[in-house]
């Protein structure tokens, strides 16, 4: 959320030029933004964060500010690189919107192992430039030593649900797919 508040963004983008930037230069490491996942819940406040697809935009626009930030320091082939999980999430809750309340526990805003499953899904893309191999055992083994939320029923993605959201990923990390929607969004905002 930190993301789309312009005020916020500003500590953040201090933090990663004076003090993260150096240490990244120094490493030759190249830093991966994520592009968080707009959410809506209850039991937040949302005020001034519009519908989804708006909270998404401002999001994206700071991500834009981190990259930015980041690249006008660091040595070209460190330039950073944007890990698309919430374009990943907007993409299901516009083509699938049954799925998507599947990406959250209850809270409606931290990801479920569905929602980790499409995150790590899009970081590994993002990463390699290619998906991880397909799991052929069932998906609820690759959580096996995850930590468990007390209190929570967890429900793992189904062969057919983690195809779709490899096949969502591929689309957003590997072919850089932007949802209509958005994508004029953040047209709209850079004018």
């Amino acid at each position: 959320k930190r993301m789309a508040i312009s005020e916020a963004r500003e500590n953040s983008v201090y933090a990663l030029t004076n003090a993260y930037a150096p240490m990244i230069q120094k490493t030759g490491a190249v830093p991966i933004i994520v592009d968080t996942h707009s959410f809506w819940s209850d039991s937040t406040n949302m005020t001034g964060l519009g519908d989804l697809v708006q909270f998404q935009a401002m999001i994206y626009s700071g991500v834009y500010d981190y990259v930015d930030a980041l690249a006008s320091i660091l040595p070209e082939e460190q330039a950073p690189i944007i890990a698309p999980v919430g374009v990943a999430y907007l993409t299901i809750f516009l083509e699938r919107p049954g799925m998507w309340d599947k990406l959250f526990i209850r809270d409606k805003i931290h990801a479920s192992a569905h929602g980790s499953y499409l995150f790590a899904c899009v970081l590994y893309a993002t990463m390699y430039g290619h998906l991880p191999a397909k799991h052929n055992h069932k998906i609820e083994s690759l959580f096996a030593s995850s930590r468990r939320l007390v209190g929570q029923d967890i429900s793992y993605p189904s062969a057919s649900e983690a195809s779709y959201y490899r096949n969502v990923a591929r689309r957003v990390a590997l072919h850089g797919h932007v949802p209509r929607k958005l994508r004029a969004l953040l047209k709209q905002m850079k004018n």
